[in-house]
């Protein structure tokens, strides 16, 4: 018995990297003789797992005693990741954490860690996830760190999506394609796409490359270099290109994945690509995007996304009644985020009207202050309904509570000082800017500070605050000299108060500003002219100097009997049967419809513009059109005329 022991335990060491059938079958044997022998039970469960059965390997752990299980928390742990129950897998390594390194060894203490930083990061805590990474980081090797600075990045660019915000210096050297697309993926997170495509080519370059050299099958290199390739693919489209990205997803779509992820995502865009050309391919796709599986392999984020884009689609082909259901599941879901309440109020303004919408709007803009979309929906509303004030006021509160860096930008800045300006607060607007100007000069590393300085220098031109504006102009000819347009404004609010100084600043302008001819085609401008409505004129100019044709007046040729004194008859253009003093010959002599056709008769009953006018009672006065919001045209169904009757011929007699 001890021999044949010995036998199978050199045949199970000898499998291990082999064929794990093999592996699987020599330790079900021992288990059989031994049956709860701990090397055996973890080269079964090992096995399993290589070969992707968790939930086996779930169950021939769990049929082992308690103190056997202990034994293989790494094992136990990793296949409770695999098998979805998160939760369960945190609290088993949490409750061994402590004694782990003592009983596994350094190197099985790391691999729990690891897996506790995935496990964190599946569960999206990402701030303890990276604080694991981190302490893994000190003690690790040169392969070891690359992965783990790879996956840093990753946890970066989710918690960047997710918005959170985590302080951690990145490094973006693309020593492997691993670390140049996790570091794509954060820059498309900050909305750095440029930079995301050049690091997406590095990365599938170092991809094939690498691939070539471990000696993969060029089939398995293509499968690697597709997450590439949706990647790319959602950054030329967030770039607003249209045709390539529908190609590559295409492309992605048509090649055979098991992985319902990255299917759902690349039918996902594209549909947000080809639903207004072809609703037909683009409810195909919707489809794809609510595989069962998906609950597990999507984060937060990207499912939200998906949801949203859902609700959006049914909103598109009409059906309202399942588009409010399922924003109101997603603001129901997610309590912070305003996509949901923004398509609910979209969904009110067209079925009820922007009053209606205004005041939802207005509910959700109290549930969170913080909400810059909701607040520029709101204020767009207010806007079209005229009430400037109130739009105004809305956004003076929002930038009470929003952070600098949102209530000093330019789009920001823009439409308070445009509201400002209508309301006529021409002195809030100034003092405004200057508080915008004095942020973005303390920040040095944004180009804003220029940007706004030029605002507020044209807003003090236009508001005819001439020194002031001249002061501010004076600031951006100092910064950069060659701004030809700074100093032409400038010169424009100094000849308004010392031209002897505007004439000095002339000099900054370009010679070719000065003196070069100006040369206009004639006809090309007349042409303008001709396009804008205005009438070309040709003729006499108005000084009186000769030149051009003047076209004669005729001249009013007067019958020769008239007579200048007396008015000329006002019905002399009716025939003589229509006037007034017209008597008709003969025995009908009622004048019966006198008048042209359709002509008013007073209190001429029901028919006629005066049907109200009834024993002598003054004619109802039609008020004016009341303009209101159009509402959709309905299509007028052609029906078809009804055929004319046959009349049939009447047959000629025998003479």
């Amino acid at each position: 018995m001890e021999a044949e022991s010995r036998r199978l335990f050199a045949e199970l060491q000898a499998s291990y990297g082999g064929d794990h059938a093999d592996t699987l079958k020599i330790a079900d044997e021992i288990l059989r003789q031994s049956k709860h022998d701990p090397d055996a039970l973890q080269a079964k469960a090992v096995a399993l797992i290589k070969q992707e059965q968790y939930t086996s390997a779930l169950t021939a752990l769990h049929a082992a005693p308690a103190h056997v299980r202990e034994e293989l928390i790494l094992e136990h742990a990793y296949c409770l990741y695999r098998t979805h129950r998160l939760d369960d897998a945190m609290a088993l390594v949490r409750k061994h954490r402590e004694r782990t390194e003592g009983d596994l060894g350094d190197a099985g203490a790391r691999s729990l860690s690891h897996l506790e930083a995935q496990l964190l990061y599946r569960l999206e805590k990402y701030d303890e996830c990276l604080q694991v990474y981190l302490n893994l980081e000190g003690t690790a090797g040169e392969e070891e760190s690359r992965e783990l600075r790879a996956n840093i990045i990753a946890v970066q660019a989710a918690a960047t999506n997710a918005s959170e915000v985590i302080s951690v210096e990145a490094s973006f050297e693309s020593d492997s394609y691993e670390i140049a697309y996790n570091s794509a993926c954060l820059h498309i997170a900050n909305g750095d796409y440029k930079s995301a495509e050049e690091l997406l080519h590095a990365a599938e370059g170092s991809c094939r490359e690498s691939l070539q050299q471990e000696g993969y099958q060029p089939e398995e290199i293509e499968h690697e270099l597709q997450v590439i390739y949706l990647q790319l693919a959602c950054v030329k489209q967030m770039q607003g290109q249209t045709e390539n990205p529908t190609k590559m997803y295409q492309s992605i779509l048509g090649y055979k994945s098991r992985d319902t992820a990255r299917t759902a995502i690349a039918s996902n865009n594209l549909s947000a690509l080809v639903k207004h050309q072809n609703i037909l391919e683009a409810t195909k796709l919707h489809r794809a995007t609510s595989a069962p599986d998906l609950e597990h392999k999507l984060s937060s984020f990207q499912k939200r996304l998906i949801s949203v884009n859902g609700a959006l689609f049914s909103l598109d082909v009409e059906k309202v009644g399942e588009a409010r259901r399922k924003a109101k599941q997603l603001a129901d879901s997610y309590k912070t985020e305003d996509a949901p309440r923004l398509l609910l109020a979209a969904i009110t303004l067209r079925e009820k009207g922007p009053v209606k919408a205004t005041a939802q709007l207005k509910a959700y803009a109290q549930e969170l202050p913080s909400s810059l979309p909701i607040h520029l929906v709101l204020a767009q509303l207010l806007i079209r309904q005229n009430n400037l004030r109130e739009g105004l006021q809305l956004l003076q509160g929002y930038s009470k509570v929003a952070p600098p860096s949102v209530r000093y930008t330019p789009g920001f800045v823009s439409l308070l000082v445009w509201l400002h300006g209508q309301v006529g607060e021409g002195s809030l607007a100034v003092q405004y800017l200057q508080d915008v100007t004095k942020f973005w000069q303390a920040d040095a590393d944004t180009d804003h500070s220029v940007a706004s300085l030029k605002q507020l220098a044209s807003y003090k031109l236009l508001s005819k605050q001439f020194r002031e504006a001249a002061t501010s102009y004076e600031q951006l000819v100092k910064a950069d000299p060659t701004d030809v347009e700074a100093v032409a404004k400038l010169i424009s609010a100094y000849a308004e108060f010392d031209p002897a100084l505007a004439e000095q600043y002339r000099a900054y302008l370009p010679i070719e500003a000065l003196d070069s001819p100006v040369s206009h085609d004639a006809d090309q401008l007349e042409a303008q002219l001709r396009s804008t409505g205005r009438p070309v004129k040709h003729g006499r100019p108005h000084d009186g100097s000769t030149g051009g044709h003047s076209k004669k007046k005729r001249k009013t040729i007067l019958p020769k009997n008239v007579d200048p004194d007396v008015a000329p008859d006002p019905e002399r253009w009716l025939p003589k049967r229509d006037r007034a003093a017209f008597v008709r010959k003969g025995k009908n002599k009622k004048e019966v419809g006198r008048g042209p056709q359709g002509a008013a008769v007073v209190g001429g009953g029901i028919g006629g513009t005066g049907s109200a006018n009834i024993s002598g009672r003054s004619s109802v006065v039609v008020p004016p059109y009341v303009v209101t919001a159009p509402k959709p045209a309905v299509p007028v169904v052609p029906v078809a005329a009804a055929p004319a009757a046959r009349v049939p011929k009447r047959k000629k007699g025998k003479k």
